[in-house]
């Protein structure tokens, strides 16, 4: 594990949270950086993908202090759309795709958000956000075809090779992240996440748990919530991260033994039904070193 001596060295200063994919690609450049829902993206190209799709946003008018949200479920879109806004010295507002239109306008108007990249899974309720916002927000459509967006990909194919981006240095209590908390009871809040934050907690985290260098963490937990966490963890080591959209027993045990998972975050309930699947026994499990799960007490 990486001890706390080196993850202090490794958080020296403060050149924002986009630092641990600039850290990951300059050592580990053809390590495999995310597995998601058929995309398998080394580092190299990973941060490619980032840069490009930074050049789109700065050329569309995004600068340092811009809110830029992101609704989507799990995808390697969320990522690269995250780091992009990240190296920018743009905030990333987190919003929960499950959210009703209503809910969804609300947010997005009241972080003032100019652009968006959206995921939709419903297409009525996406048409009811998109032609009531359209003309206040730049919205990027990871789903194809549909209304006239732009396509997040072919953004990013128009845009300007890679090496035309220049990370924005941001200062340690600049804000990177907008995170949307509660909601059940009545209107979502809204948390407010600094870069010096986020690195002292990410430093901290690795100095107890077991982010081994290298590691493949599957993740089924969302990244608008704050358990993202886990996602910056495994980047922060040069390990993979084996992003799940969705859970599935059986497709998780698949994806599991397929990728030699040796880490895996999840909620109690997610794991009794693991361990009760009759299929468990049907795949390799043996790889597994360390479990991480969170939101409330783990039965015997």
């Amino acid at each position: 594990c990486c001890g706390l001596n080196d993850a202090n060295m490794f958080f020296q200063g403060y050149s924002g949270l986009g630092q641990i994919i600039d850290r990951a690609v300059a050592q580990y450049p053809d390590r495999l950086a995310v597995v998601s829902d058929g995309n398998r993206l080394t580092y190299r190209a990973f941060n490619e993908q980032i840069s490009r799709f930074a050049l789109t946003l700065q050329r569309d008018g995004v600068r340092p202090g811009d809110p830029v949200a992101i609704v989507s479920r799990n995808c390697v879109e969320f990522l690269i759309a995250e780091f992009a806004v990240l190296k920018l010295g743009g905030v990333v507002v987190k919003i929960n795709w499950r959210s009703a239109p209503d809910e969804l306008i609300h947010l997005l108007e009241f972080n003032q958000v100019r652009y968006a990249v959206v995921r939709y899974e419903r297409r009525d309720w996406g048409l009811q956000v998109y032609k009531r916002l359209r003309d206040h927000i730049h919205f990027y459509l990871i789903n194809q075809g549909t209304h006239s967006a732009d396509s997040f990909w072919e953004a990013i194919d128009r845009a300007p090779p890679a090496d035309q981006f220049t990370p924005h240095a941001v200062e340690a209590d600049a804000p990177a992240l907008r995170v949307h908390t509660s909601g059940t009871t009545g209107r979502a809040k809204c948390v407010i996440h600094t870069h010096g934050a986020m690195l002292r907690q990410l430093r901290n985290c690795l100095s107890v748990l077991g982010f081994e260098p290298g590691c493949v963490f599957q993740m089924t937990s969302q990244l608008f919530h704050i358990a993202c966490v886990a996602a910056y963890l495994t980047f922060a080591v040069g390990g993979t991260l084996v992003l799940m959209s969705r859970f599935e027993v059986s497709e998780y045990l698949s994806v599991f033994e397929q990728e030699s998972v040796s880490g895996i975050s999840v909620i109690p309930v997610v794991l009794k039904r693991l361990l009760e699947a009759p299929e468990r026994k049907d795949y390799d499990l043996s790889r597994l070193r360390f479990l991480n799960y969170s939101t409330c007490p783990m039965s015997r």
